[in-house]
């Protein structure tokens, strides 16, 4: 049973509702106008793909023809319509990011008030909304916060009712997810335990197959076309090395605690003082 169901849901005034709102879309568009599209390399990089993928291929301008097997085509996909119809004018394309802003808060809510109390849910939901690292997103033109509102749509969507037909829906979603960032495999394989217990092992198989199949696909593609399954592999498989050494990984922790921290949450004050506001995290 979810919290939802053990008393009355307290319920705050419309007007209250839209204040927020209107808060955060002004915080958001704010953040959006100091981050020029493309002043990061992955923002032209994903421009590109879009652009290369609109004429039946997935390469780099520089390449010559040869296929790309990074990143994964999803975002590419997603850009492939926004790219033709705002080209030259890529400021355009902040509204991906800040579209899925919201769209992230609202399934945060949604999700938040089946597991926790109202208060607490609403304690997430702001601290999510003015964490540093999802405000400086705003207006680049990156797949994580589109990543971030679908994940949280399909884990919202599987809890709420997953012995409905809609696990199927689910499926393509998840597939979705799979192809935007690398973890989306370990997000469709979460989904897939969760419907298992909640929806029994037929439904979770016949979701797995429909989540992994196309990212299947593409890693044929790749193999046969690059000599590779997948262009992360490697990277992943550095990041994996470092397992074995405890102080880079304590190293790391201490390099993410900085990045929230020091450029974060506390330097918010100092960096609009000095007109650099939102802080740009150093990477």
């Amino acid at each position: 049973m979810s919290v939802r169901e053990q008393g009355p849901e307290p319920r705050l005034p419309p007007a209250v509702w839209a204040a927020l709102g209107v808060t955060l879309v002004i915080l958001y568009i704010l953040a959006a106008r100091g981050q020029p599209v493309g002043a990061i390399g992955d923002d032209s990089l994903n421009i590109m793909l879009a652009r290369s993928l609109r004429h039946g291929a997935f390469s780099w301008p520089d390449a010559r023809g040869t296929p790309s097997a990074d990143p994964l085509p999803g975002f590419a996909a997603l850009l492939l319509l926004p790219v033709w119809i705002v080209e030259p004018r890529w400021d355009a394309l902040r509204f991906i990011g800040l579209l899925s802003m919201p769209a992230a808060l609202f399934f945060c809510w949604r999700l938040a008030r089946r597991l926790l109390p109202f208060g607490a849910a609403a304690a997430v939901v702001w601290f999510t909304a003015l964490n540093p690292l999802f405000v400086g997103r705003a207006g680049f033109v990156l797949p994580d916060i589109p990543f971030l509102a679908l994940s949280l749509a399909l884990f919202h969507a599987l809890d709420a009712n997953p012995a409905r037909s809609g696990w199927m829906l689910a499926g393509l979603g998840a597939a979705a997810a799979t192809l935007l960032r690398p973890y989306g495999f370990i997000l469709a394989l979460s989904l897939t335990l969760l419907l298992w217990l909640r929806g029994g092992w037929r439904k979770a198989a016949g979701f797995f197959l429909v989540a992994v199949l196309p990212l299947a696909g593409w890693m044929l593609r790749n193999r046969f076309s690059v000599g590779t399954w997948a262009g992360y592999i490697p990277h992943m498989g550095s990041q994996a090395a470092s397992l074995a050494r405890p102080s880079a990984q304590f190293s790391h922790a201490g390099m993410m605690a900085a990045a929230f921290f020091g450029d974060g949450l506390l330097a918010w004050g100092g960096s609009r003082r000095r007109g650099s506001w939102p802080p740009v995290s150093r990477q």
